[in-house]
């Protein structure tokens, strides 16, 4: 059949059949890989400090300078849902493998499977499953950056642009996937200086090229978040008078007492006081600190400082402070 005579869901359908064809090695071998070594992550709600607090939103998005998580909602709905979301981030980390694979021209099928296993069990990524809120933007994040390297070393003045964008994108989710890319272009200079076929001037000259349009995409995705105004995620803010409540309970209670300010946020008491063992902290994460309904702080580091503080023979005394960062 003649190609001009197919309909554009054809063409993108015999495209997308020869780049499985083409990769089916490395993406199986990180699918099942990923499967062998996440599939208890997937299958169980292990929740911890972040994911109790973030169960129904995407954490700070805005206010960290991740427009683009906050965009990602779109996408991704505000559910913690371990199968869906960490089924969506080992695909997208699998096409990065293959992504990977092309750029560096490896094309030993030993050495695609085992680098394969390595990326999805890597520990940095293994971590991503702990926030499993985020994890399918991260996964999404993570895959722009391997666009961004596949687009930059095609070379041409539209590909460092499209390279750009895919790391602007990045950047906006996350920002330390600024590294992988930057990785590889490393290996990639690397691997240029080993095989001896280009001079070292336009190696480096390459490197410089690359550096640059990650400036570049740095200061775009900054200048995104500078023009962008904090969001309302939701969370209730700890309500923090300054005064301290009584209690029936024997609860530590948040303190005002006077002393020199030590400049964190709206702590405005002394760190040290004779006698005392004073605990700062931004009740707004049960289990772990909150307040009742009398503004006591609770939970369980107030239970755990408290103990601490009977040990000791120190009063305990919690100031209950707003966290900004």
């Amino acid at each position: 059949m003649d190609k001009s005579e197919l309909s554009l869901s054809e063409k993108l359908y015999f495209r997308l059949k020869s780049l499985y064809l083409a990769n089916r090695l490395p993406f199986i071998s990180a699918m099942l890989a990923g499967f062998a070594a996440h599939m208890f992550m997937f299958t169980n709600k292990l929740v911890n400090h972040d994911d109790i607090e973030a169960l129904f939103y995407k954490g700070a998005t805005v206010t960290s300078g991740r427009w683009g998580l906050e965009l990602s909602k779109l996408l991704f709905p505000d559910w913690s849902m371990p199968w869906i979301y960490g089924l969506l981030t080992l695909l997208f980390i699998a096409l990065s493998v293959c992504i990977f694979l092309r750029v560096l021209d490896i094309s030993s099928p030993v050495l695609q499977i085992l680098l394969a296993a390595l990326t999805v069990s890597f520990p940095s990524l293994t971590g991503t499953f702990c926030f499993m809120f985020t994890s399918a933007a991260y996964g999404l994040a993570f895959f722009l950056s391997a666009l961004c390297v596949w687009f930059f070393a095609r070379g041409g003045l539209k590909n460092c642009a499209a390279a750009a964008l895919a790391l602007i994108l990045c950047l906006s989710i996350y920002q330390a996937y600024v590294a992988i890319s930057a990785s590889f272009f490393v290996l990639l200079m690397v691997r240029d200086c080993l095989e001896g076929e280009k001079s070292p001037w336009k190696i480096v000259l390459w490197g410089l090229k690359a550096l640059g349009m990650m400036a570049v995409s740095l200061a775009a995705c900054s200048s995104g978040t500078g023009s962008t105004q904090p969001s309302d995620t939701g969370t209730t803010q700890p309500s923090d008078t300054g005064e301290a409540q009584p209690s029936d309970t024997g609860e530590a209670q948040p303190s005002d007492e006077g002393g020199e300010s030590a400049g964190y946020g709206d702590f405005s008491g002394s760190l040290i006081e004779e006698g005392k063992l004073i605990m700062v902290t931004n009740a707004s994460f049960p289990p772990y600190e909150m307040t009742d309904d009398d503004n006591n702080v609770i939970g369980i580091d107030p239970e755990i400082a408290q103990a601490i503080a009977d040990k000791l023979g120190l009063e305990l005394v919690i100031d209950n402070i707003d966290f900004d960062a």
